[in-house]
């Protein structure tokens, strides 16, 4: 039995930041920060204009997040049965692979305004800002800023308080080519205006926003059919055996939406909490029921001389034929199947002081090529595993330890992991 998960990118944290300075303009608001249309300085306006500059953050997410696996089974194995030193074997598993990235809606947040104040009464605000701030006549000086003031009269702001709301939110560092001076553009129209929901008033933008947390994986049931024989031909026979396994599997699928505005104070474990009751329930076959057969296929290489011939170098194809599931996603921007992508492993493994009863072994394997993930899709793989293992044999009675680390070295982030 095993599980593993791990945080692949930074994604969340990027997320779980951004809304938490959300929160704290959104609180300014409640407050009553802007209540009184004389006492707000432009440092007071660029604090609020900088929530929009880490808008752009949000946006250049790019699917990094949680994933996580888990396994348990148990085989038994039949010798020599039609011919010497063939085996066949029959395995049951249970395995589970889920993930959860980050998901931004942006575009929800163009139908807001900032206060109440809309029109004449609105530049009376803006002026007087300008005036408590000791600048009056503050006009944007870099190009972008200009084209901003530019747009804001056009779309009906007199240019004294266009080049003001420009140069404010130059200095606050808005970059002009972003999301987010695009939607800070719609929040001052929008407030000019009259339009759209205020913050004033208490509209919180999280509220409807469709922003969260995909929460996608499958867990499944495997039937695995092995045979494994020498090669029927003379002295190769005794170097080389190849082998294969058909698996029948039965999985069940599953995909939810975990809305930021449906969390608590702790995203984190809100998250993860959610992932591992999907996971959960897709164990306990409430998901969406899948079928399909999986290929392996391998050879060993097993040298008959003398001091060698506890060496096995082997070589394995999993999941041959690229078995698919496909679930029904919660978003459009999901993938509608799950495919097991083909993967290559070279392996070797050598026993010491086999002859005396203390056989210590020490095994190797890489995976030839990087495979990608439907479940997180900028998550890819190729694992390098090793293990030393000791399994004593004292008359019938015996037992093992084992030490072993992995390492995923298509995820530069991803820390040598030991395993037990």
């Amino acid at each position: 039995t095993s599980f593993a998960a791990s945080i692949h990118g930074n994604d969340f944290q990027k997320m779980f930041d951004v809304v938490e300075d959300a929160n704290a303009v959104f609180d300014q608001f409640q407050a009553g920060a802007f209540n009184n249309p004389t006492s707000a300085t432009l440092s007071d306006y660029g604090d609020v204009f900088d929530i929009f500059n880490k808008l752009d953050i949000l946006d250049s997410l790019n699917g990094e997040g949680v994933y996580a696996t888990s396994s348990t089974g148990l085989g038994i194995r039949l010798s020599n049965m039609f011919f010497g030193g063939d085996g066949f074997s029959v395995t049951l598993g249970g395995f589970a692979v889920a993930g959860a990235a980050t998901l931004v809606d942006l575009d929800s947040l163009r139908n807001f305004r900032f206060v109440d104040e809309s029109g004449a009464n609105w530049d009376t605000m803006v002026n007087a800002a300008a005036t408590l701030s000791g600048q009056p006549g503050k006009t944007p000086t870099t190009a972008g800023g200009q084209q901003f003031s530019a747009d804001l009269q056009a779309a009906g702001y007199g240019a004294t308080e266009a080049n003001i709301l420009a140069a404010t939110a130059e200095d606050s560092g808005i970059n002009f080519g972003g999301v987010g001076s695009s939607i800070l553009l719609d929040f001052l129209i929008n407030t000019r205006n009259g339009t759209g929901q205020s913050l004033e008033s208490g509209a919180n933008p999280l509220e409807g926003n469709g922003s969260g947390f995909i929460i996608r994986g499958l867990a499944f049931y495997e039937i695995g059919l092995s045979y494994g024989l020498p090669l029927p031909v003379p002295v190769i026979g005794d170097w080389l055996s190849v082998g294969g396994t058909l698996r029948f599997i039965q999985a069940y699928t599953f995909s939810h939406l975990l809305r930021v505005e449906d969390m608590n104070e702790d995203g984190i474990k809100d998250m993860l909490t959610s992932l591992g009751r999907q996971t959960q329930d897709a164990y306990k076959l409430n998901g969406e029921s899948r079928f399909n057969v999986g290929v392996d296929l391998g050879i060993v290489f097993t040298p008959q001389i003398p001091l060698l011939d506890t060496l096995a170098i082997s070589l394995t194809g999993r999941n041959l034929n690229g078995p698919e599931f496909r679930w029904d996603p919660a978003t459009n921007v999901e993938p509608r199947l799950i495919r097991f992508d083909p993967q290559f492993v070279a392996g070797a493994s050598y026993t010491f002081f086999h002859g005396v009863g203390l056989p210590l072994t020490i095994a190797v394997e890489g995976e030839l090529n990087r495979i990608s993930s439907d479940i997180l899709p900028n998550y890819h793989s190729q694992f390098v595993r090793g293990a030393v293992t000791f399994e004593p044999q004292f008359g019938g009675f015996g037992f093992g330890v084992r030490l072993g680390a992995f390492k995923n070295i298509a995820d530069s982030e991803q820390a040598v992991t030991l395993t037990t």
